[in-house]
């Protein structure tokens, strides 16, 4: 009875991949693109590193960084230097990225997008998206232009709200097992939950309850049954 349970719960579960629009196949990425997106790790190491030196050999030597407050930094060794007085004055400081899409733009050039998150030494976290132009010299990709923005604060509800349709009792019938689920906002609107009750023939055989919530962590929506 469980299987025939877990069978129709399934549809449910595919509903809210498809409103998520969640891609069960993957695609093998090229070469270049598995380049670049490791470069985001060896980044990201020489980063929580602080290592200045090394994180301005990612950049060629005419790097254009724009930063999210628009200002603009040109060349290696001006970068390096900025990298270096950002280090000093933040030493302890982390980044997390994110690589979002990497695809080429023309021969031996790729842009990259993404997000990073900046750990500071007192815990403080502030977020960025960002677009790379990389560019390939002397058989090494390097970044040629970086441009960073402020990412949008965006609350748990709006996140949810493309499962908006949940909202509601729902019935599913299969011959003599039958499917009740309700779904209401929760917490503020900042969580959905979800109650189901499986009968047989008019019989309950199994209920529970499920929670669905944004995690700003892993910037996925998430959910946890309990039965």
């Amino acid at each position: 009875m469980k299987n025939r349970f877990l069978a129709l719960i399934g549809i449910s579960y595919v509903l809210v991949s498809v409103a998520l629009g969640a891609d069960t196949g993957q695609t093998a990425a090229s070469p270049e693109v598995t380049a670049i997106t490791h470069l985001a790790a060896d980044y990201q190491k020489a980063y929580n590193a602080g290592d200045a030196k090394a994180l301005a050999q990612f950049f060629t030597d005419d790097i254009q960084y724009t930063d999210e407050n628009g200002q603009l930094t040109q060349g290696r060794s001006d970068l390096e230097q900025l990298l270096t007085d950002t280090f000093a004055e933040n030493k302890g400081a982390t980044i997390d990225i994110q690589v979002n899409s990497v695809r080429p733009l023309g021969s031996d050039v790729f842009e990259e997008n993404g997000e990073t998150m900046v750990t500071s030494p007192t815990g403080e976290k502030e977020s960025s998206s960002y677009t790379a132009i990389y560019v390939k010299k002397d058989d090494k990709w390097q970044i040629a232009r970086l441009i960073e923005s402020p990412v949008p604060n965006t609350s748990p509800e709006e996140q949810l709200s493309q499962l908006a349709w949940m909202i509601g009792s729902w019935k599913d019938r299969g011959g003599s097992t039958e499917v009740e689920t309700k779904a209401d906002w929760a917490r503020g609107n900042n969580f959905i939950t979800r109650t189901f009750k499986v009968s047989d023939g008019g019989d309950a055989v199994l209920e529970g309850w499920q929670i669905i919530g944004w995690d700003p962590k892993e910037k996925r929506i998430r959910s946890w049954i309990f039965d």
